[in-house]
């Protein structure tokens, strides 16, 4: 340890010195020391330095040993505050709905948020395999459950991971209740954990398979505006779950002229075709497979989900041969501006929709030449969105669609988060009718 304490900053060392002396980390002893043996301090100082701060969602970070690191401590401890914050509201027979990703350590991690619910006398309503965010925050609303909770880093390198925190109305959670399991998070001493395969068995975990995707997939349909269906269409998920919403969502809707890059529909948490490794949609890098496709193929538009697939990429090829991809921004405005100009009257009165700060002016514009009340200047987080759409509709109002600028757009009020299968859903559709008209998204 004393070399430990010469090569550490004096926070470094203390949570070092907790981690190598309690028995709780004792599964991490052996790497720890090995760490130090190797003479890693610059890991061990970034691992150790400070604690992982639970933010107003949950956590996200590089997966690894130490208290700024995604591991089965910082996870365990956030499902135990979860739990403990349920158990202290007074809940009859609480509940909670759990997702993942395709990173290496989603499912292992969502397991433990399982066992620890459990432990603690909460139901768990468990993805029986890798899903989109969209379809968690729909399960929570279908199943009813008090909150839900996601595995994934979203769009982030495949080093990371992290945990989301939703609440019973399917948004991530918002004031008050991101304060207070704040609070509750930082005082965890003990994390109880029941056997995931005994609380199968014993029916308090039930798994959630294809009804709730049925569901989900049926509800996305539903918001169908047009019977033009000629887009032919490339679709790539960049190894994660958009093949789970986007892809299933098109299908029943009636596309059938859909290629998909093959290479890319194998769930990885490696992102092995990428070359950064960086499945974030809104980087070159991440659609290059998808834009080469079209223009082989001829195809009209192209699609990217990030692995989580709430947000998505769109692309289209213009008359000139060469594919242009589109901005959050020109995505929102082409989703809106479809969307009002098919609603009637009657369907766009009491109707709203919602932007963050950073999106796009023009959408208030549309607004106002459609008569549409718009809630804007929203802080950055689609949670935010879903608050809105939760204390406006209480009051009547219904809530059409929510954009962010950064490829995240929801809409109908079936799920509370961005989800990349309404949005392509709207865009393949306006894609079709002005293939019909000799035009394109262009």
């Amino acid at each position: 340890m004393d070399r430990a304490r010469d090569n550490l900053s004096e926070s470094a060392f203390d949570n070092l010195r907790i981690w190598l002396t309690k028995s709780r980390y004792e599964e991490y002893w052996p790497e720890i020391q090995a760490m130090i043996a190797e003479n890693e301090w610059s890991e061990l100082e970034d691992s150790f330095f400070k604690i992982l701060e639970f933010g107003t969602a949950g956590r996200r970070g590089k997966v690894g040993i130490g208290p700024n690191r995604i591991n089965r401590i910082t996870i365990g401890e956030s499902a135990q505050a979860l739990a403990q914050y349920l158990t202290s509201m007074k809940i009859i027979n609480p509940s909670v709905a759990i997702g993942w990703d395709v990173r290496k350590s989603s499912q292992g991690l969502a397991k433990l948020c399982a066992e620890v619910l459990v432990a603690n006398g909460i139901k768990v309503y468990f993805f029986d395999e890798a899903r989109s965010t969209p379809e968690l925050s729909f399960a929570v609303r279908e199943l009813r459950t008090d909150a839900g909770i996601v595995i994934s880093a979203s769009h982030n390198p495949p080093q990371d991971n992290g945990i989301k925190v939703y609440w019973r109305d399917g948004a991530q959670i918002t004031s008050p209740h991101d304060k207070e399991l704040m609070k509750v998070a930082k005082n965890i001493d003990e994390i109880e954990t029941k056997d995931f395969s005994f609380a199968l068995k014993e029916g308090k975990i039930q798994l959630i398979d294809k009804v709730i995707d049925q569901k989900y997939i049926q509800a996305n349909v539903n918001l169908s505006l047009s019977d033009s269906r000629s887009a032919k269409i490339i679709f790539s998920p960049i190894h994660g779950t958009g093949w789970t919403n986007l892809l299933k969502t098109l299908l029943a809707a009636g596309f059938d002229q859909i290629s998909v890059v093959k290479d890319q529909m194998i769930m990885d948490g490696n992102f092995s075709t990428l070359p950064d490794r960086k499945p974030n949609p809104e980087n070159l890098s991440a659609n290059l497979m998808v834009i080469n496709q079209l223009k082989q193929e001829g195809s009209d538009i192209g699609f990217t989900t990030d692995p989580d697939a709430d947000r998505i990429c769109v692309m289209s090829l213009e008359k000139n041969g060469e594919v242009r991809i589109f901005s959050g921004n020109e995505v929102a405005v082409l989703v809106a501006n479809y969307l009002f100009s098919k609603l009637r009257s009657d369907q766009l009165k009491d109707g709203f929709i919602c932007k963050s700060f950073v999106t796009t002016d023009a959408l208030n514009a549309l607004a106002r030449k459609y008569n549409v009340k718009i809630y804007d200047n929203l802080p950055v987080g689609f949670k935010f969105i879903g608050k809105i759409i939760r204390e406006k509709e209480i009051g009547g109002e219904k809530f059409l669609a929510g954009f962010e600028e950064s490829l995240g757009g929801l809409v109908g009020s079936q799920t509370r988060d961005k989800d990349a299968a309404t949005i392509g859903l709207m865009v393949a559709e306006l894609a079709s009718e002005l293939k019909e008209r000799g035009k394109t998204l262009g």
